[in-house]
């Protein structure tokens, strides 16, 4: 079975995603680390954006399982992983990554394109989102928990980017499935989110 969770940054998807798998036993996999890992890894080998075969061949040698993700959620990833993950053919390598996975287990996935590309056949798809000023202080937050300085209006105005730059790209566009389900978690607290995606999904399946 695959449950898919699409929607922007900061709307909770990665929180809820992963306590969903933990409710229904299933693996969770989430799609925007695979990107992260891609960036990471062109960032700290020096490869210019533009060198789009360089790029690819790094793609190719992700392996989910093994992902490291110690520096995924550092500033300079956060700011050009939106960059990597607009080219169709790493799209692409890792859509197959994530159907392989896919065909193995039982998935919540979570990721911006999960149920209109990825998994367009899902059980389930859910679409998470919330005002720019509610998932800016999240992401705040986030930042000074973990003791890095930072300015909110800076980190709202990279949200507004990521979110223009997402569903403005040619190749699968930020959008919510058609048969979607969109979930405001703007007022909600992670509980009160996952006890909402629960109460749709059939009781069989818990």
């Amino acid at each position: 079975m695959i449950i898919a969770i699409d929607g922007p940054a900061g709307t909770g998807k990665s929180t809820v995603s992963k306590l969903l798998a933990e409710k229904l036993g299933f693996e969770h996999l989430n799609s925007g680390i695979i990107f992260r890992i891609i960036t990471w890894n062109i960032l700290q080998q020096d490869i210019p954006f533009d060198n789009i075969p360089a790029i690819i061949k790094i793609s190719r040698q992700v392996v989910y399982e093994f992902i490291d993700t110690t520096h995924l959620r550092d500033t300079i990833v956060s700011d050009n992983v939106a960059i990597i993950a607009q080219i169709p053919e790493v799209r692409q390598i890792a859509q197959d990554i994530q159907r392989e996975y896919a065909e193995t287990y039982n998935v919540v996935v979570e990721g911006r394109d999960i149920g209109t590309m990825v998994f367009p056949q899902a059980e389930y798809k859910f679409y998470l989102d919330a005002s720019v000023e509610v998932r800016t202080e999240r992401r705040y937050q986030e930042l000074i928990s973990k003791g890095e300085l930072c300015d909110k209006e800076e980190i709202k105005q990279s949200i507004i980017a990521r979110d223009t730059y997402d569903s403005s790209r040619e190749h699968s566009p930020l959008r919510p499935a058609d048969d979607a389900i969109i979930v405001d978690t703007g007022n909600l607290s992670i509980e009160e989110v996952l006890n909402t995606l629960i109460q749709y999904i059939n009781p069989t399946h818990i």
